[in-house]
């Protein structure tokens, strides 16, 4: 189940992207500055190269200074300039604009991708009941038949996996979320790894078993073979570009529903939620996001205030936009404790950022959080009060 830490993440992660594709857009606005004072290839009437090339220059610093320190783009004298700074930063802009929507969908999908992938799995362990029955009906059929004897084929009767299958709920969020494993990968997993397996074939080998033996076969194949295998981790990796960082907690979610099979658990409940209130958790992920980007130039401004002897330049990216989301949410998440948010990011400054990360965004934020609340910037309500005592 999805938790605020993985949303942090997974809205950094956009951020980081965000702040990548900006800087990218801003040198294409270089580019049409050098396209918009280019000679003419076209014309027959001479012009000064050397001129063009200095207007360039001028523009390209003007633009700059415009972007960088926040100047009015109407300021200088020369209309031409005006002219093509001005095209330029439209452009800058109306890519950023672009790009801040595009990362907060992808981030959004990416999240939706960790649910289906857990779905995905769960309908591939139910395929290899179903796969186990076919091959046993292809026995059957062939003109010489082994007489392998039925116990041989207990998967398909596996209490763990037949639960799955006659469950509505996966069921009918499998097809919404278009949850299916390719069956061809499915055998493939049986015929070539499956029933090579030592703990599967002294599984076959018992006369019966009940539900915990079915229960402990299953997690065992989960947890030591099945996402251990080339060709299965392949087609996650390739439906979920996020795979080997999402793998985890879509493991965890896995685990947790198989253990729970057998259980007093409601049916209804056995197929875990995306979150335990996703429409609270979905506002808060956009939020996040959101204000962290409507609010960059002002929190930008208080870091500055507070960082002495160290240049903004300086600073690590990521260390810039775990600060602005902290603010973002210590200002606008009127539920969430001061403190919390603080450790929360100083949690991701340590797993993503730089060695001394921890201690400056800790620092900084006890700063800045301190006199956010003297100033009555920051205000808390129910659960948030707790540690603003």
């Amino acid at each position: 189940m999805l938790n605020r830490r993985l949303l942090r993440i997974k809205a950094m992660q956009a951020l980081y992207a965000l702040e990548i594709a900006k800087q990218s857009n801003f040198e294409m606005g270089t580019e049409l500055l050098e396209e918009f004072f280019a000679p003419d290839m076209k014309t027959m009437e001479p012009q000064d190269k050397g001129a063009l090339k200095a207007q360039f220059s001028v523009a390209d610093k003007w633009y700059r200074q415009v972007v960088e320190e926040s100047r009015q783009v109407e300021e200088h004298p020369d209309p031409t300039i005006v002219k093509a700074a001005a095209k330029a930063l439209a452009q800058y802009h109306s890519q950023n604009q672009n790009d801040r929507t595009h990362f907060q969908r992808v981030m959004l999908r990416d999240v939706d991708e960790v649910y289906r992938e857990y779905l995905s799995i769960l309908n591939l362990l139910v395929s290899l009941a179903e796969v186990t029955e076919e091959d046993q009906l292809h026995e059957k059929t062939k003109h010489i038949s082994k007489n392998i004897p039925d116990v041989f084929f207990k998967l398909k009767n596996n209490k763990v996996l037949l639960e799955l299958k006659n469950n509505p709920r996966l069921q009918e969020l499998g097809a919404r979320h278009k949850a299916d494993f390719p069956r061809d990968a499915v055998k493939s997993y049986y015929k070539e790894y499956l029933l090579a397996l030592p703990e599967y074939k002294e599984y076959q080998q018992k006369a019966s078993t009940d539900q915990e033996e079915d229960k402990a076969i299953i997690l065992d194949l989960f947890k030591n073979s099945i996402l251990k295998v080339k060709h299965i981790e392949d087609i996650l990796e390739s439906d979920d570009l996020n795979w080997i960082e999402n793998k985890a907690i879509v493991k965890g979610m896995v685990v947790k529903t198989l253990k729970s099979v057998g259980t007093d658990i409601d049916p209804d409940q056995l197929v875990l939620e995306i979150s335990l209130n996703w429409e609270d958790d979905k506002q808060y992920f956009k939020d996040i996001y959101d204000n962290t980007v409507k609010n960059d130039e002002p929190f930008e401004a208080l870091i500055h205030a507070k960082v002495q002897n160290w240049d903004m330049e300086r600073l690590a990216v990521l260390d810039k936009i775990i600060l602005k989301m902290a603010l973002a949410e210590m200002i606008y998440c009127p539920s969430i404790p001061v403190k919390v948010s603080i450790n929360e990011f100083i949690e991701l400054s340590k797993t993503y950022s730089t060695p001394k990360s921890k201690q400056f965004v800790n620092g900084l934020l006890d700063k800045i959080s301190a006199e956010l609340l003297t100033e009555g910037k920051i205000r808390k309500s129910g659960r948030g009060l707790i540690d603003n005592k």
